[in-house]
């Protein structure tokens, strides 16, 4: 799969996610919304856990939460440390 977000008009791959990999997490956790998309790029089998589902489970498990939210943390911070690179234009380069 591939987190996907659109600069412009053009889709920018953020991360490529594999097996065992979460997603949402920082959109559920930090109660935001989502700043990307996640597209299957291959044939895939995902888990969906509700969100009335998610409360229930951390009301029981409030060090999932905790884990989850450090996740957040760093998903955010990496997103943004991605998005704030400096691109560069096929124009800049000479081909040989």
């Amino acid at each position: 799969m591939a987190v996907v977000r659109v600069e412009g008009d053009e889709p920018f791959v953020l991360a490529t996610l594999g097996p065992g990999d979460i997603v949402g997490e920082v959109a559920l956790v930090l109660r935001r919304s989502s700043s990307a998309d996640v597209v299957a790029v291959h044939p895939t089998v995902t888990l969906h856990l509700a969100t009335e589902q998610f409360m229930s489970l951390i009301r029981e498990h409030p060090t999932i939460l905790a884990e989850l939210y450090e996740l957040a943390v760093k998903a955010r911070r990496r997103t943004r440390s991605i998005v704030a690179q400096e691109t560069t234009s096929a124009d800049d380069y000479v081909l040989v």
